[in-house]
């Protein structure tokens, strides 16, 4: 059994998700992600192939809040926007950053 946790550096604007197995309790490091400066939630497929992520992400110098998909098989696939909420996102911790 598999649980994913992210953290995301103040210092950067950059994501890590990590892998952690239950039965032994090893945690590794399984995605870096550039250019998301808050995760506040994701999902991730059962075969790894797709992550989807409630955050901010941060292209050249435009913030974008909102739901994205990453495609994971390609490698070099940029977040692409499923849902797009100007202003901040909205969520049940109450975030509301831009």
């Amino acid at each position: 059994m598999l649980l994913y946790a992210s953290h995301t550096s103040a210092e950067s604007d950059r994501s890590e998700i990590q892998k952690v197995d239950i039965r032994t309790g090893r945690a590794a490091q399984w995605l870096s992600i550039p250019g998301f400066t808050a995760v506040v939630s994701f999902a991730v497929a059962r075969d790894e192939s797709k992550i989807i992520i409630s955050g901010r992400y941060r292209e050249a110098s435009e913030l974008t809040c909102g739901v994205f998909e990453m495609i994971l098989r390609r490698g070099t696939d940029v977040p692409r926007v499923i849902l797009h909420e100007s202003g901040g996102l909205a969520t049940s911790q109450g975030y509301g950053g831009t």
